[in-house]
């Protein structure tokens, strides 16, 4: 849902969703991921730390590393 939310660009809903699948799943990296991309844009900072989320939740993961090396870039 907060993926479909995203692609419409409703943002703040599509957070809430992130959030609350976050909070289920705490494992997964996807939703601190995914709540990165979001928040590239809008707040940098936000973004960064969600990409850190990820990265502890799933240090094996490759794309997590990358989207933060890339805003530490811009």
């Amino acid at each position: 849902l907060g993926m479909y939310f995203a692609a419409h660009e409703l943002t703040a809903e599509a957070l809430a969703c992130y959030q609350q699948a976050s909070s289920l799943d705490g494992k997964s990296a996807r939703w601190p991921y995914l709540r990165g991309v979001l928040m590239e844009t809008t707040d940098p900072a936000e973004s960064a730390q969600s990409y850190q989320q990820a990265m502890e939740r799933a240090p094996q993961e490759l794309f997590p590393r990358l989207r933060a090396a890339e805003l530490q870039l811009t």
